[in-house]
C-alpha cells in the first residue's frame, strides 16, 4: 500500500512540486507542496502500519494449513499499536 498509494502520490506531485512552479500558478504549487507533506505522513503511516504488526498483530485470520490471512482491512489499518507508533514518530521531528 506505502508503493502504491503513498510513493506514486509523493513522486507524481515532487514532479509538479519542481517542474511545474512556472506552469501551475501560485495555489496550485502550494496544493502540490502541501499534498507531498500529506504524502510523505501517509508513506510513514503505512510503513509504521506494518512495524507494528509484527509488533502486535491485529486484522488476521490464521487458515486451515496455519497461514496468516488478512480478515479486516480496517483491523490492519486502525491497529492501536500502529496509532502509537505514529504519533511518536511523526510528532518527534516537530
Amino acid at each position: 500500500m506505502e508503493g502504491m498509494f503513498a510513493f506514486f502520490m509523493e513522486s507524481a506531485l515532487v514532479g509538479a512540486l519542481v517542474w511545474g512552479e512556472k506552469r501551475l500558478g501560485p495555489r496550485s504549487h502550494f496544493a502540490a507542496a502541501v499534498g507531498v507533506a500529506l504524502g510523505s505522513w501517509l508513506s510513514g503511516y503505512f510503513i509504521l502500519v506494518t512495524n507494528a504488526f509484527m509488533q502486535h498483530p491485529t486484522g488476521y485470520a490464521v487458515a486451515a494449513d496455519g497461514r496468516l490471512h488478512l480478515a479486516s482491512v480496517a483491523g490492519y489499518l486502525g491497529n492501536p499499536w500502529a496509532l502509537a507508533l505514529f504519533a511518536h514518530n511523526q510528532m518527534a521531528p516537530w
